[in-house]
């Protein structure tokens, strides 16, 4: 009776052995596969390798503007301001024109100034500051110039949705970023799909991989 017993239990053990192998497989045959980032792609997996390991932990400040922009876009406020607050004191006497050119002339001033004050404010609105790459790689965030309306400080995007039609690398320079003659500009607008109006960077920031930045947006034919 011993050895059939001892028979048994062998055969028992095997067959529990088998069922755990089977689960096992099938568990990872059905396993969701991992979430890849746009990092993880074959173009830019040896580029962006130290830029990946950055971003399982933390944020990473991809680009900073030049040195100095705070300080030009503070002075530009302060011009504004001046202007408003000076007129020209005229003593001869005024004689006034018809009432039609009155109004026309006055719509004209209205507009135009109406006009120089959108592009004032609409310019550090789109002007980046920085572009910091959210941990995980998947949104990157922006910080402009804007001032009194928070909602235009901040922008964030899915990595993907952004692109550019000038590259970043010119291979002149010291940093190889700067333009060349009259074929680049000194700056370069960032967009987002779906949206009319770009960001503005300056090629004289601090570009932490100009490679990288042509490898993830450089898009000369999107929209």
């Amino acid at each position: 009776m011993l050895l059939p017993l001892r028979s048994f239990i062998s055969r028992s053990s095997g067959l529990r052995s088998n069922v755990h192998g089977l689960m096992t497989f099938g568990s990872r045959a059905y396993a969701t596969p991992a979430t890849k980032s746009v990092f993880d792609t074959k173009a830019l997996q040896y580029s962006s390798k130290h830029i990946r390991h950055a971003l399982q932990t933390g944020d990473v400040v991809f680009y900073t503007a030049p040195p100095g922009v705070s300080r030009t876009f503070f002075y530009v406020y302060i011009s504004a301001g001046v202007q408003l607050l000076f007129c020209d004191a005229e003593d001869a006497p005024i004689v006034l024109a018809p009432q039609g050119q009155r109004m026309a002339i006055a719509g004209g001033l209205m507009a135009l100034g109406i006009g120089i004050a959108s592009i004032m404010f609409t310019y550090p609105w789109r002007y980046i500051d920085k572009i910091i790459l959210l941990k995980g790689g998947a949104r990157v965030r922006l910080l402009t110039h804007a001032r009194f309306i928070e909602s235009q400080k901040c922008k964030e995007y899915p990595i993907n949705r952004l692109f550019s039609k000038q590259k970043v690398f010119t291979g002149a320079g010291p940093t190889g970023t700067d333009p060349l003659g009259n074929t680049t500009s000194s700056n370069l607008f960032l967009r987002a799909s779906n949206e009319r109006m770009g960001y503005m960077l300056d090629r004289k920031g601090s570009f932490m991989d100009s490679y990288l930045f042509d490898g993830l947006w450089y898009k000369p034919s999107a929209k």
